[in-house]
Parts: structure tokens; sequence; C-alpha cells
């Protein structure tokens, strides 16, 4: 069984005899999962050319998922693609599959119907950014390769 914790009615197309059939699955009564939020905080401000100014905040903070029962034998839980993400790899939470390669039926741009569901990837949000490569011991680089050492050439890119 599949159930629709996203706040809008998900499209599924399915392909039967070599027609396409629409499923549709409204959202669930219990409302959507979600990810909560800290707002961050004021941390400057930008001027615009006139001279006003327009206040810069930190990025929010995300916290846990909320919304989403625990497990249950045989039903699939359809989240967002940030929730799904959030999720750590259960096996019984995916997201429609909206991205460029996943085949999203659009009409005026919008996308009215996903052709398959994308389960939660298993390592969640948690995944970092490789680390910059430093530069050769000694060289007194500020920066990785702003020495010339490397592919850059000392333009410090």
């Amino acid at each position: 069984m599949l159930v629709n914790l996203t706040p809008h009615p998900v499209t599924l197309r399915c392909v039967t005899d070599g027609l396409p059939i629409d499923i549709v699955l409204p959202p669930d009564a219990r409302g959507p999962a979600r990810i909560s939020e800290v707002p961050g905080g004021l941390s400057g401000a930008v001027s615009t050319a006139d001279g006003d100014s327009i206040p810069v905040y930190s990025a929010p903070r995300r916290g846990a998922v909320e919304g989403l029962p625990t497990p249950e034998a045989g039903v699939t839980y359809i989240v967002s693609g940030l929730v799904a993400a959030a999720c750590g790899g259960r096996a019984d939470v995916m997201s429609p599959g909206t991205g460029p390669g996943d085949g999203p039926i659009r009409e005026g741009g919008r996308i009215v119907a996903v052709t398959r569901l994308i389960r939660a990837p298993a390592g969640g949000l948690a995944t970092a950014a490789p680390a910059a490569p430093a530069a050769p011991e000694g060289c007194g680089c500020t920066r990785p390769y702003e020495c010339g050492c490397s592919p850059c050439e000392g333009r410090g890119e």
C-alpha cells in the first residue's frame, strides 16, 4: 500500500498493456511528513543601489523528520525528496522521481505525473563534501594550490 505524506496529490504514470494509466494518490489525512527547521539569525545586511538596506540571515538549521509514522509491514510512504534524504535509507520511504533523468511528465512546464519512485538514500543528508587538497608541506600557501604547485598554476583557483 502506498501512503502519500506530501501536501499535494501525487500522480504515478504506469504503462499497462501499452497504455498509460495514471494512479492519483491524495495526501494522507495525517498531513505531510516534514523536517523541522530553526530559523537562522540576523548576520548582516546588504545595500541596494538606491541605498536601501536588506537584512541577511544565516541559513536555517534542519532538525528531525516530523510526521513520518514508524515502519508498518506492506506500507510504503511517499514523501518529498528532502524528507526522504533525511530518512537514512528507510526501505519504506520513497519520493517522487522529479529530476531531469527521472522522466517526469510535464504540461505547461509543471510536473503533472511521475514515472518512478526514488528510494530514500542510505546515507541520508549527512554527506560531506570532499576536503580541498592541501598544498605541499612548506610551500607557504594560504589556500590550496595558491603556490602554483598544482594545475591552477598559482592562480589560486
